[in-house]
């Protein structure tokens, strides 16, 4: 899959106290009903807050499985301290 102009996907939230947008929701959909697929996102102008970033869940930089954050919130938290 290949997501062109992934920016506009910014604005997906896993809180389900807020409301992701349109976009968002449908590529993270997509990107789960597809879980062999490769993906790659292109943009570029998507890292204007790095948050923007939950939607790529592909890029492997946080999860258990390959890395030492836990969740997309702890990756987060980590870039923004430094």
């Amino acid at each position: 899959m290949i997501f062109d102009e992934a920016h506009k996907a910014k604005g997906y939230t896993d809180d389900d106290n807020l409301k992701s947008s349109i976009v968002g929701d449908a590529v993270v959909k997509l990107q789960k009903k597809c879980p062999g697929a490769r993906v790659i996102y292109v943009s570029a102008t998507f890292a204007s807050n790095i948050r923007d970033m939950l939607f790529m869940e592909r890029l492997g930089l946080w999860g258990t499985k390959y890395t030492s954050f836990n969740t997309a919130g702890s990756f987060f938290d980590f870039v923004e301290e430094k």
